[in-house]
């Protein structure tokens, strides 16, 4: 795995890949994590189609992760 210089994640934000990575691994990390958090928690979860992943780019490292 490569070292990437955190300032171009500054700079980059995931969008336009400074690192010269094909994808950014902050963010599959981030989304990896929430398709891993349990649902068995939630008191009521409920849909008509299944869940997918919202990955906000503002405050990037920071980003805001949740289901849609």
């Amino acid at each position: 795995m490569r070292v990437v210089n955190p300032k171009l994640c500054i700079v980059c934000r995931g969008a336009k890949l400074l690192c010269g990575m094909a994808y950014c691994p902050i963010i599959v990390k981030n989304i990896y994590y929430v398709r891993s958090v349990k649902y068995s928690d939630l008191k009521e979860f409920e849909g008509s189609s299944p869940p997918s992943v919202f990955v906000g780019r503002v405050g990037y490292p920071y980003v805001y992760v949740g289901p849609l």
